[in-house]
């Protein structure tokens, strides 16, 4: 797509194949009007690049995302040269747009696969691993994506929370447990249907009823969800797309929600494979309270996320013995307990379980304060 401009920025001129492309009408990228089918996101970039370069004379080229004439964002490279008269004055630009789309989509799932295969391999916690997944499909997506990813507990009952960074932590908070089953919005009906589960409304649809309200309070329109399974058939989770409009997937968003789960399953596999042949080589097994609920417990094995067996008001005196804690599978500063900022007290021990981080806690309790959920480590089986 050839385009022309005058001295002073001005377009003068563009191909047939611009109009037909974007779905403008003949001369409404005249101007700057040529700004207008950019994504919103991308308009200011695209005016400050052109507008430098132009007040410079010097070369140019820049990326943006174009909006075709059926509403789709396709990826452009935008390049120009300056046009010079026999005297050397300078005339204007001749540049050319080109569709990068396919191109740049390879460059960037293969650079996003390879940034969580990275994390994968330097040991990094689950949560991080997960978060890098997410990011990773929202970059790729260009119409606004929000995702999350759920893990299974281990009896396949609830989804829990496992990375949503862009959601919104209220909303976050409170799905941080959701049955599995029939009408529980996307996730909870994928996770029960074993298969994708896509809501272009969640303010109509039926799977929403008990959660619109939420919905709408937190501005999300729409919501897919396809379950995440293991090798041997086991549900290890979910992955969503929430869209901030109702909204149908495009193509690539379906592709990228797809490519998503693969991956998931692939990191779920790799670690639940990893914790089960380090528990069998050492004999290392938790002793958790009796009174713990599979629905609190991470289900793919670390101490972690394990939470005991009641909940205490703030201000309890056992909370001052918790010092290694969690809050949504995030880690926090182990130097500091929930309540009081108390160091490990002498002749503690860090717990020698895979992947563990904490202390051993001398009191069983969890805190639930401004509805964060602190977990202390539990005693290992291992002495040592």
């Amino acid at each position: 797509m050839i385009w022309v401009t005058t001295p002073d920025g001005e377009c003068e001129y563009r191909t047939a194949r611009w109009y037909a492309f974007t779905g403008q009408a003949d001369g409404e990228a005249e101007g700057l009007g040529w700004l207008d089918p950019i994504h919103p996101a991308d308009t200011q970039h695209a005016h400050d690049e052109f507008v430098s370069a132009n007040a410079r004379r010097r070369p140019f080229s820049f990326e943006y995302r174009l909006r075709r004439a059926d509403g789709a964002y396709r990826w452009c490279l935008d390049s120009a040269e300056p046009s010079l008269g026999a005297d050397g004055q300078f005339l204007g630009y001749v540049g050319l747009v080109v569709d990068i789309t396919d191109r740049k989509r390879t460059a960037d799932a293969v650079a996003a696969d390879k940034r969580v295969l990275e994390k994968m391999a330097t040991g990094s916690p689950l949560g991080e691993v997960l978060d890098e997944i997410v990011r990773g499909i929202e970059a790729q997506s260009t119409d606004g994506v929000l995702c999350a990813i759920s893990l299974a507990d281990e009896r396949g009952e609830r989804l829990l929370h496992g990375a949503a960074p862009s959601l919104p932590s209220r909303y976050n908070l409170a799905l941080q447990s959701i049955a599995i089953g029939p009408g529980v919005g996307s996730c909870g009906t994928a996770a029960h249907e074993r298969r994708r589960v896509t809501v272009t409304d969640v303010s109509t649809d039926p799977l929403w009823t008990s959660y619109r309200e939420l919905a709408a309070e937190h501005g999300l329109g729409g919501c897919s969800s396809t379950p995440i399974i293991g090798g041997d058939g086991r549900l290890l989770g979910t992955v969503a797309m929430y869209y901030t409009r109702p909204h149908e997937p495009s193509e690539h968003d379906v592709e990228l929600l797809d490519s998503a789960t693969r991956l998931a399953a692939i990191v779920l596999r790799q670690l639940t494979g990893r914790r089960s042949r380090g528990r069998t080589e050492t004999g290392n097994r938790l002793s958790l309270s009796e009174h713990t609920t599979s629905a609190e417990l991470d289900p793919w094995g670390s101490p972690l996320l394990k939470i005991g067996a009641r909940i205490v008001p703030k201000g309890d005196g056992d909370v001052n013995q918790v010092t290694g804690f969690m809050v949504f599978g995030q880690d926090v500063p182990l130097e500091r307990d929930p309540s009081g900022g108390h160091h490990p007290k002498p002749g503690w021990r860090r717990c020698p379980c895979h992947n563990a981080r904490g202390w051993r806690a001398r009191s069983p309790w969890a805190q639930n304060s401004r509805a964060l959920r602190f977990a202390p480590m539990p005693a290992c089986s291992l002495q040592s």
